[in-house]
């Protein structure tokens, strides 16, 4: 009998043992699962505040694109009123310099561009124009010179005024030759025949202003050749 209680008193003693060391697991686990919650719960807040910088990140970018577009608006339209402002003082100050010279072209001698002013060439117009007359070989130049192509200029001067380009042009590449002829032209936004002077029915000076350029008129002399007419260079390059 004592032997069973021995026993009986040894199994509870197991029992309470063993009860003990799966609450302190339980426990543990628990600890476990409570940090790993807490953690989880740290990661999801940082996130959420991630989420919520960024969200308000794109919300500035927004307004400051919106503000952005908004003044680069405002500077097209500027530019644009600036573009007809200087065109107006340039066809104020081409006005002024032929009235100061006291010259007038006779109608129908310009090489009949489309517009209000059939004498002003504005750059964007610029064309090859053929060689009919001098008012159009000068706009083949211009072109020509404008698209650094100096072979169709050499093609638009006379036998003279090509020998002496290709004098200038001696020891330059084509890339050279291009660049340095674009940029006589570089600040020229338009050019207006002032003048027509025949000086023989195969020789012809036109006055020309152009805005951009240096403030002064310059004779360009016109000689025909054959059929057609060719540019003979600035009498201001002759005297």
């Amino acid at each position: 009998m004592r032997i069973a209680s021995v026993i009986l008193i040894i199994g509870l003693v197991c029992g309470l043992v063993f009860q003990h060391l799966q609450q302190r697991r339980l426990k543990a686990q628990n600890q476990q699962l409570a940090t790993q919650i807490e953690n989880l719960n740290a990661r999801i807040a940082a996130q959420d505040a991630a989420v919520q910088r960024g969200e308000q990140k794109i919300e500035q970018d927004q307004t400051e694109l919106l503000r952005l577009r908004n003044q680069a608006a405002q500077l097209r339209a500027a530019t644009n009123e600036l573009n007809d402002l200087r065109l107006k003082h340039e066809q104020l100050a081409a006005e002024n310099q032929r009235m100061r010279a006291g010259q007038a072209i006779a109608p129908g001698t310009a090489s009949g561009q489309a517009g209000a002013d059939p004498f002003l060439f504005v750059r964007d117009s610029w064309k090859f124009a053929g060689f009919a007359t001098p008012e159009s070989t000068l706009e083949s130049v211009v072109f020509a010179m404008s698209q650094g192509d100096h072979r169709a200029m050499l093609s638009a001067v006379t036998p003279e005024e090509a020998a002496r380009m290709s004098r200038e042009f001696e020891g330059k590449s084509d890339e050279q030759i291009s660049r340095d002829t674009r940029r006589q032209l570089s600040k020229i936004s338009s050019y207006r025949i002032l003048e027509r002077k025949e000086l023989s029915p195969d020789e012809v000076v036109l006055d020309v202003y152009a805005s951009g350029g240096e403030d002064k008129v310059i004779g360009m002399l016109m000689k025909r050749v054959g059929a057609e007419w060719r540019f003979a260079g600035p009498l201001t390059d002759k005297r």
